[in-house]
C-alpha cells in the first residue's frame, strides 16, 4: 500500500541520515575561522534536498514559533544563514569549544543523541561575572542571543551530536526587498541587532576589497575601521547590558505539542 511504502521510504531516509552523521565521512574543521568545529554543513555536505526539506519542516513547525515567542519578531523576519551538525568526541578530534560569540542575531542548538557523558552549554554573565550550565535531553533545543558569550563543555565519554543554526532577523527581505514588519524596537534600537548589522556590512566591504570588485564609498579604509570599532563597542555593550537568564519555553512532558 502507499502508506507502507511511505513508511519504508521514511525508515530508509532516517537510516541514511543516521549513517552519514555517525560515520566520520566528510567531517570538517575549517569552516568557521575563529572557533572551528568538527561539523557537517546542511547545505554543502552530504545532505540531500529531501533531507533539507525534512529538517526545514521540523524547524518551521517548532523552532520558528519559539524564536518568535522569545524575541517578539514577525515570522517573515527570520532567516537561517548557517546550519550544521557538530560532533564532540571524548577520545577523537574535538571534545569541547572555548567561550565565544556567534556571527548572527540568534543561535540555537538541538541535541541529537544521548550516548555520552559530560557536555552541555555554558553561558557567561559578563556583568555579574557568573555562569550557568544548560543541559538538555535528546530532541530539545537551546536558543540564545548570539552575542551572549557561551562555550561547549567537554564530553567525558562517548560522542555528542548537536545541530547548530545561526539565524538573522531582517528588516528587509534580502530576496524580495519587501519589509518584513520588524519593529524599530527590535532592530535599530537593539544593541545586538545593530552590532550584527554593522559587522555584516564590514565583512561585505572586506570581501569586495579582497575580490577586487568595484568598491563603494563604504569600502574606504577609514570608514571600515570606524565600523569595526563601532561594532566591537556595541557588542560589548550588548554583552554587559543584556540581562542573562534561563527560561523553558515548552513545559516538560509537552514537547510533542505545538507552542
Amino acid at each position: 500500500s502507499s502508506s507502507s511504502s511511505s513508511s519504508l521510504s521514511e525508515e530508509a531516509a532516517s537510516g541514511r541520515r543516521k549513517a552519514m552523521i555517525t560515520e566520520p565521512r566528510g567531517w570538517r574543521k575549517d569552516r568557521h575561522g575563529s572557533y572551528p568545529t568538527v561539523d557537517l554543513n546542511v547545505v554543502s555536505d552530504g545532505f540531500t534536498d529531501e533531507d533539507r526539506e525534512w529538517i526545514k519542516g521540523r524547524l518551521d513547525a517548532r523552532l520558528g514559533p519559539a524564536i518568535r515567542r522569545a524575541y517578539g519578531v514577525p515570522p517573515g523576519a527570520l532567516r537561517a544563514y548557517d546550519m550544521f551538525v557538530v560532533r564532540y568526541d571524548a577520545t577523537f578530534g574535538q571534545n569541547s569549544l572555548p567561550p565565544h560569540f556567534d556571527s548572527s542575531h540568534v543561535s540555537f542548538n538541538v541535541l541529537l543523541n544521548d550516548s555520552f557523558q559530560g557536555g552541555g552549554t555554558r553561558y557567561h554573565d559578563a556583568l555579574l561575572e557568573r555562569h550557568f550550565d544548560a543541559r538538555v535531553r535528546k530532541g530539545e533545543a537551546l536558543l540564545n542571543n548570539a552575542l551572549v558569550r557561551h562555550e561547549g563543555l567537554p564530553v567525558r565519554t562517548g560522542t555528542r551530536y548537536i545541530m547548530v543554526g545561526f539565524v538573522n532577523v531582517d528588516r528587509v527581505d534580502p530576496w524580495t526587498r519587501d519589509h518584513t514588519g520588524l519593529s524599530l524596537y527590535s532592530s535599530w534600537l537593539s544593541f545586538p541587532w545593530v552590532a550584527t548589522r554593522i559587522k555584516d556590512g564590514t565583512d561585505a566591504s572586506l570581501s569586495r576589497i579582497d575580490a577586487g570588485a568595484p568598491e563603494k564609498w563604504t569600502d574606504l579604509e577609514g570608514f571600515v575601521s570606524f565600523l569595526r570599532g563601532t561594532s566591537s563597542i556595541l557588542s560589548a555593550a550588548a554583552e554587559f547590558c543584556a540581562p542573562l537568564g534561563y527560561a523553558r519555553l515548552v513545559e516538560e512532558g509537552r514537547g510533542g505539542e505545538d507552542i
